[in-house]
């Protein structure tokens, strides 16, 4: 297997970004975020998601000539228009106006709209903490991402919404709360994917629970065959992975048989912001 260095990824990363139509300062922007994504440990956020974009990209998801307007505000509060650009871009200019009203008023609040994906949500409260300040931060998928089984239910009706808490101390490095109230990242799902890594996700702590007993090691295979449906992060208990490993081979159920699938993780780092249908998207 190849191996390639942080500044080496940075490099790619940002070449592909400028032949794909973006400028140069956000593909900087981006390509930092996703292999610093990487060095954290979250490959489900890192550079697999740059064909994803791209393709966003191509299709005119994303906006490369965005710019980003702040379209309501007083001394401690403003609203943001992110003009459907790079999410990265837009969640760190945000943190910026943020952080300025929190240095004059004490406190400062930005609602931000019409954002693509803005990746590791941990990365934006970290910059607030840096400078001394705790930070919360909140992801809503615009209300259009419906990827989350409520509790009880089957199929998805919610959206992720990711939280990320930053909290400066002196004693040490920030403490970081990023979590996705889902059980699982739909990342982490494609970081098993791309590893092609069959029993990638087979751990005590990341356990599929199905309609039907089925093996931990099909989990990235039916995942993404079957549009499986993720849990509430308080929705299930976790399985052992010796207890799945028991289930006989015959129920194992093809993808076509597969209703619904859950997971649970006790670690999570969640985003949204894929770009919703007009018709589900909120105002806020």
């Amino acid at each position: 297997m190849p191996i390639f260095t942080a500044l080496q990824l940075r490099r790619v990363a940002c070449d592909i970004f400028i032949a794909a139509g973006a400028a140069a300062e956000e593909a900087r922007i981006v390509s930092d975020a996703l292999v610093e994504a990487n060095l954290v440990g979250h490959d489900s956020h890192g550079v697999l998601r740059i064909p994803e974009y791209v393709r966003s990209m191509e299709q005119g998801l994303v906006n490369t000539s965005a710019q980003i307007r702040i379209v309501r505000e007083t001394p401690a509060v403003a609203v943001v228009d992110g003009g459907w650009g790079f999410g990265q871009v837009i969640a760190r200019k945000t943190m910026e106006i943020a952080i300025e009203k929190a240095s004059r008023l004490g406190v400062g609040a930005v609602s931000v709209f019409q954002s693509c994906h803005v990746g590791r949500v941990g990365d934006y409260p970290l910059i607030a903490a840096e400078r001394g300040m705790a930070a919360i931060m909140f992801v809503n998928t615009h209300g259009g991402g419906k990827l989350v089984a409520p509790w009880g239910g089957s199929e998805r009706r919610l959206s992720a919404n990711p939280i990320s808490v930053a909290i400066p101390r002196s004693s040490g490095p920030p403490i970081l709360v990023d979590i996705s109230t889902s059980a699982i990242a739909e990342g982490t799902c494609s970081t098993a994917r791309c590893k092609s890594l069959r029993g990638a996700l087979s751990t005590p702590r990341v356990i599929p629970q199905l309609t039907q007993r089925i093996f931990t090691a099909h989990l990235p295979e039916l995942c993404f065959r079957s549009g499986g449906t993720k849990a509430l992060l308080s929705g299930w208990s976790p399985t052992s992975l010796q207890e799945q490993s028991r289930a006989p081979a015959a129920a194992v159920p093809q993808p076509s048989e597969l209703v619904t699938a859950s997971w649970w993780s006790s670690s999570m780092c969640g985003s949204s912001g894929m770009r919703p249908n007009s018709k589900l998207m909120s105002s806020n």
